[in-house]
């Protein structure tokens, strides 16, 4: 029982002091962009998949899977979330 609790204890030490190095190492920020086209593709078993094309501000053009910015017409702006490592 007490072998239980030592390796309880020190399993959440680790996973707390990851957390921390996980935070102090990444942050989040917002890219906005504006929409360039859409797309859409479907399986053989009629799944469908939503496509948008979207240039960011800083050049980067991404390639977005859903509906989030699928419903945004071309040449709309938008905003993503993202997490990206900190530069030391």
């Amino acid at each position: 029982m007490q072998t239980l609790i030592k390796v309880s204890i020190i399993l959440l030490l680790f996973a707390f002091l990851g957390k921390m190095c996980y935070k102090s190492c990444t942050k989040e920020i917002i890219l906005r962009g504006i929409v360039i086209s859409h797309a859409t593709t479907s399986s053989k078993t009629g799944n469908i998949t939503y496509y948008t094309i979207v240039r960011f501000n800083d050049g980067q053009i991404q390639n977005m899977k859903g509906l989030e910015f699928y419903v945004n017409p071309p040449g709309d702006s938008v905003a993503y979330a993202t997490i990206i490592l900190k530069q030391f």
